[in-house]
């Protein structure tokens, strides 16, 4: 993220290799943001998710701009590329998935290809 920014988004792959759908409520980091939300796009606007980020049983979903991913806000130190950030999951059931080492990787303004997508606050 640039240094005067104060939101970021993760991407990645959440895979699922059990035989029951994983449901993620909400996510925490390592980041010292003050909002993580997770995000979905809804009618061509990024808003928070209403219902749980369902994975299906033995499949994966993909955290990418333009369709579902973590969203940090209120970031109050940024983070830059090489970093490695810690990011923890709280599934539906109360428990948590913690992944350690995740790398931070520079992706610029406008390259994140989300179209003319906006942000739902409301």
């Amino acid at each position: 993220m640039a240094e005067d920014a104060d939101m970021t988004a993760i991407f990645g792959t959440l895979v699922n290799e059990f035989n029951e759908d994983i449901e993620i409520v909400a996510f925490s980091s390592s980041v010292d943001a003050g909002i993580n939300e997770i995000h979905e796009t809804v009618d061509g606007q990024m808003r928070e998710m209403e219902e749980p980020l369902i994975i299906p049983a033995g499949e994966s979903v993909a955290l990418e701009p333009g369709g579902a991913h973590f969203m940090l806000m209120d970031v109050k130190e940024p983070v830059m590329a090489g970093d490695e950030v810690t990011v923890t999951v709280e599934l539906a059931d109360g428990s948590t998935e913690e992944f350690d080492d995740i790398p931070v990787r520079t992706i610029g303004a406008g390259d994140e290809n989300y179209g003319d997508l906006g942000h739902d606050q409301g």
